[in-house]
């Protein structure tokens, strides 16, 4: 009973904070079964990126109006919002999903077209295809991530100066011939 109280006021913190920015709109819910609605969510919160993250850090600081698993949870989200990996990975799955919305669209209408419906998916994975094999359109990706990065303040140098835990190859791949396998 408490919870839909609580999500209640988180969301009205969030709409307080879209009369800033008049384009902004709505994330939705991404359980629904259309994935047009997964686009749009990725839309949304594209375009209302900085909002989400003042909203996100709003509950984080607001010791007395949330407890502290809401807190705890608003400052990981954003933790993970703020991460140079989080808006590449994001921006890349914004194309892709801008890509294949048309393709979803159409296989999602009450009276499928089945020559258009072809149509529709040779294009779109033609377009996959074009988008794969182009080594501009990745230096787009990071360069547009860059700017972002940039514009909500994220040190790139120093994100990845960060030491990480180094890979290391399994056992079974190696020069010993007791723990290759032979392909015959």
């Amino acid at each position: 009973m408490l919870k839909p109280t609580f999500y209640a006021f988180r969301y009205n913190i969030l709409n307080e904070k879209y009369t800033s920015n008049p384009f902004a709109l709505t994330p939705k819910t991404t359980s629904t079964t259309r994935w047009n609605a997964k686009y749009e969510s990725f839309k949304a919160i594209y375009e209302s990126y900085d909002e989400i993250l003042e909203a996100l850090l709003y509950i984080t600081n607001g010791t007395e109006q949330f407890d502290s698993d809401t807190r705890r949870e608003s400052w990981s989200i954003t933790k993970s919002m703020k991460t140079f990996n989080f808006i590449t990975y994001f921006i890349f799955m914004k194309n892709l999903m801008a890509t294949t919305n048309a393709l979803t669209c159409e296989f999602q209408k009450e009276k499928l077209d089945l020559a258009t419906a072809a149509e529709t998916l040779e294009k779109t994975i033609q377009l996959l295809d074009l988008e794969r094999n182009d080594d501009d359109n990745l230096r787009r990706i990071l360069s547009v991530s860059e700017n972002f990065a940039k514009k909500i303040d994220i040190d790139l140098d120093e994100e990845f100066s960060i030491k990480r835990r180094g890979r290391r190859p399994p056992r079974r791949i190696d020069e010993n011939p007791q723990t290759t396998h032979v392909f015959s």
